[in-house]
């Protein structure tokens, strides 16, 4: 997946403005919601770091790259411990708890 990030004005920088940051290819893994906002956790595809993203400060690219299909190494879980302890959350931040799709509760019998 290719995106531009954006600044908390929600515009894309060039390269000759300050706080430009270059396009980024990720592997994404999966989105979770912490403290009311979106974010998706992401392998850079040329680094093979771990990263979080805000959302909302994503602009896709087109195109946005092959399809992304999962790979035999890739872990089903988290990448690691750090990534569980930023992403973990209060039951009000999984999701409207009227709407089951959303929260992680069990649902009643």
């Amino acid at each position: 997946m290719r995106f531009d990030v954006t600044g908390p004005d929600g515009l894309v920088r060039g390269p000759e403005e300050p706080g430009f940051e270059p396009p980024r290819e990720i592997e994404p893994h999966h989105l979770v919601v912490w403290a009311g906002r979106w974010y998706l956790v992401a392998r850079d595809a040329r680094e093979r770091t771990w990263h979080t993203y805000r959302v909302e400060r994503t602009r896709p690219r087109t195109p946005v790259g092959p399809p992304s299909l999962p790979s035999p190494s890739r872990a089903r879980t988290c990448p690691d411990s750090s990534c569980r302890t930023r992403t973990a959350g209060t039951r009000r931040d999984r999701g409207s708890a009227s709407d089951p799709r959303l929260s992680n509760s069990p649902r009643p019998s």
